[in-house]
């Protein structure tokens, strides 16, 4: 009752701007406050468990709750993982509503062992229930990526039976290099799990790796990344790979058709100039299985180019992009089964913004990924040109998940192949509407200017 009350008046305080309130001891209690009562700064004075070693920011726990404290000031030598600690600062609320914490001052009072680590599963993990517990799960490497932000840190997803789980690894783990020989490796890693905070706090929850934790190998991958079984399921946790010729890229993927027909998106690992394949190409991708609502698809892959195909011959079916929306009787439809074929259209370029084409043929539109334009050598703008537009055509939705429940219809995509894909027909008229209403303007400044 007693701390409601001081909880009661801080916020009455803070909110009507005329006095300080008495530190915050409680974990919980800070992250109940209202962002609204945290305008200014309020102090805390925690005791509680350190719960990883860095000199610049650490995780802490007392009976309430845990929580990440960055340092004001540099730390010598930080307080060892276990150590109950006296720790006092300021808490600040961030425009985007993430609490901070700043440690003025921490004082050690005892040092006990650490717990240790929980076994554990992905799905405990991502649902918060082993938030600030060391734990330890095992799993499958499946990307290792250095964070383009953060210098000292680096990310790897881990696949589990039971979801993805993504690790950050700091100090020693560090080293992507050191690390992606590791990709495909059955590991068992030890680390702190705890909720993502800064800019990519919308992951959820992660594993935190430091020094004090362990990444360790229960199964080296294969030597060659291609000796891997032929792709068949999304429930083979490892590497599978795929065979075909490139039909499309679009700009984060690579389309593969199979021998059999099937088109297989793959996902690359890297797409630098020198590892990108064109239209043509016949190849083998490596990755993992994950599903779309419409197929299988190969994500953190690797390609293999292994010829080319000179006599590739997918002839396009015309439609109109009309015979995409309706029926023969003009009865509302989507044609599903356009997806993964090559289609020519033609219509009216509306717009060439956010890196698509939208075009139209008066009552409906499709979109022409126009960074595959730029792929090509070709323009990436045609506002206001009627054009014949060939590709690979893809149907898109709202979420790339098939676990999304009844993912909505997004738009039919048109992936080009060739710089023969597109042909301008007609060029756009001088006269925009844009170009008239200026017009009429200037020359209704010029009557007015003659009245007067």
């Amino acid at each position: 009752m007693k701390r409601r009350l001081a909880i009661l008046a801080c916020w009455t305080s803070l909110l009507a701007g005329t006095a300080d309130c008495a530190p915050l001891t409680s974990v919980a209690d800070a992250l109940r406050l209202p962002d609204e009562s945290c305008l200014k700064p309020i102090s805390f004075d925690f005791t509680g468990e350190v719960l990883s070693e860095n000199k610049a920011y650490w995780f802490f726990r007392d009976s309430s709750g845990g929580i990440e404290i960055h340092n004001r000031h540099p730390v010598g030598d930080p307080p060892a993982r276990g150590s109950t600690v006296r720790v006092c600062g300021e808490m600040t609320v961030k425009r985007n509503g993430v609490r901070f914490f700043l440690s003025d001052t921490i004082e050690r009072l005892r040092t006990d062992a650490m717990e240790a680590p929980a076994e554990t599963t992905a799905a405990a993990i991502l649902g918060g229930n082993m938030d600030f517990r060391l734990v330890r799960i095992r799993g499958i490497f499946s990307a290792i990526i250095p964070d383009e932000v953060d210098v000292n840190v680096c990310w790897a997803t881990l696949r589990t039976p039971s979801g993805k789980v993504f690790i950050t690894l700091h100090g020693k783990w560090n080293n992507a290099d050191t690390l992606r020989p590791l990709i495909d490796a059955e590991v068992s890693v030890s680390g702190l799990a705890a909720p993502v905070t800064g800019l990519r706090r919308n992951l959820g929850h992660c594993i935190f790796v430091g020094d004090l934790d362990t990444v360790d190998v229960i199964k080296r991958p294969p030597a060659d990344p291609f000796s891997v079984p032929t792709l068949t399921s999304t429930d083979f946790p490892h590497r599978q790979k795929v065979s075909g010729t490139v039909m499309a890229i679009g700009p984060s993927r690579v389309f593969l058709k199979t021998t059999v027909g099937r088109i297989v998106p793959v996902r690359m690992i890297s797409r630098t100039p020198t590892s990108l394949p064109v239209a043509g190409d016949i190849v083998t991708a490596t990755g993992f299985a994950t599903l779309d609502p419409y197929r299988i698809q190969l994500s953190d892959a690797l390609i293999r180019i292994d010829g080319h195909d000179t006599n590739q011959s997918d002839c396009p079916t015309p439609r109109t992009i009309r015979s995409l929306f309706r029926t023969d009787n003009g009865s509302n439809k989507i044609d599903s089964l356009v997806d993964g074929t090559v289609i020519r259209i033609q219509g009216t370029v509306q717009s060439s913004e956010q890196g698509e084409l939208r075009i139209s043929d008066g009552s409906h539109a499709i979109s022409v990924e126009a960074q595959s334009l730029k792929t090509l050598g070709l323009p990436g703008s045609y506002d206001g040109c009627t054009i014949s537009a060939t590709g690979l055509c893809l149907v898109e939705f709202d979420s790339p998940q098939s676990s999304t429940v009844y993912p909505t219809f997004k738009r039919f995509l048109l992936i080009p192949r060739h710089t023969a894909d597109i042909t301008v027909l007609n060029t756009a008229p001088w006269w925009t509407p844009f170009r008239l209403t200026l017009l009429i303007l200037v020359l209704a400044a010029i009557l007015l200017g003659s009245a007067t």
